[in-house]
Formats: structure tokens, C-alpha cells, sequence
């Protein structure tokens, strides 16, 4: 399955990835180790369980590929 973005909502998606770029440690206290669903530069849920936040996504009807979803970890204590 291919997603096709138009040309707004692949801005969107850039900005939102810089912006969890741009974020990632402060996003670290709140969420490690869990699955944020990033959108207009908000998380609009999380969960530590991937199909959980599918879940919650599908509750508030906000569609998958409508967000940006990161398992967000210390990248730093990680095994290689």
C-alpha cells in the first residue's frame, strides 16, 4: 500500500518531523520507551504498545497516515 500526500500535508509531515527532531529530549522525560502519534507539531496520543495506540487513534477517528508516529527512546543506551 502506497500513501499519496499532497503537497500540504507533506509540509505538514516535514514540520513535524523537525519538530520532533528539534524536541527529542524533551520528549524523552515524558515519553521513553513509548510510541508517540505526533500531528501539527502536537502529540495527540502514546502508548508504550504499538497496536494500543493504533487503538487510541482509531477512538478519537484520527487515521494512521494522518500522523507521524516514533518510538521514541535514549538513543544513547542502546546495544548495537
Amino acid at each position: 500500500m502506497s500513501i499519496v500526500l499532497n503537497d500540504d500535508e507533506l509540509k505538514e509531515f516535514e514540520e513535524d518531523s523537525e519538530w520532533l527532531n528539534d524536541n527529542y529530549n524533551t520528549l524523552l522525560l515524558d515519553y521513553n520507551n513509548e510510541y508517540v502519534a505526533l500531528r501539527n507539531k502536537t502529540i495527540v496520543k502514546h502508548d508504550a504498545d504499538l497496536d494500543k495506540l493504533k487503538e487510541k487513534l482509531n477512538e478519537v477517528n484520527i487515521k494512521l497516515d494522518k500522523v507521524l508516529v516514533e518510538f521514541i527512546r535514549d538513543k544513547k543506551n542502546q546495544l548495537h
